[in-house]
């Protein structure tokens, strides 16, 4: 898919969960859970692969995972995934892109 399609994307998913920790309720755990249930979580990672240069890709990609991750069930499911790596190089290509650090 297209670099836009792919930011546009990963900024929808991200968009599923309050940045606030305090104002996360039951549903956003069903949202996050049907995003790994519909492979979201694989879809996000090869974004990451395919658009290494796009900030805008590896900045909304690295929020889904930060929104993902706070199960830690799912961590664990993205960390086996690959996703440390994708977001180490992320920040190493990113280095002056604040959303990305």
């Amino acid at each position: 898919f297209s670099e836009e399609i792919q930011w546009k994307s990963c900024k929808w998913i991200s968009n599923l969960e309050p940045t606030n920790k305090s104002e996360i309720s039951t549903r956003h755990y069903d949202q996050r859970q049907e995003v790994f249930e519909l492979g979201g979580c694989a879809r996000i990672l090869r974004a990451m692969e395919a658009h290494t240069s796009s900030q805008l890709v590896q900045t909304y990609a690295c929020q889904c995972i930060m929104h993902l991750a706070r199960d830690s069930a799912y961590r664990r499911k993205l960390m086996r995934a690959g996703a440390g790596s994708l977001i180490l190089r992320a920040i190493d290509n990113h280095k002056g892109n604040c959303m990305v650090q």
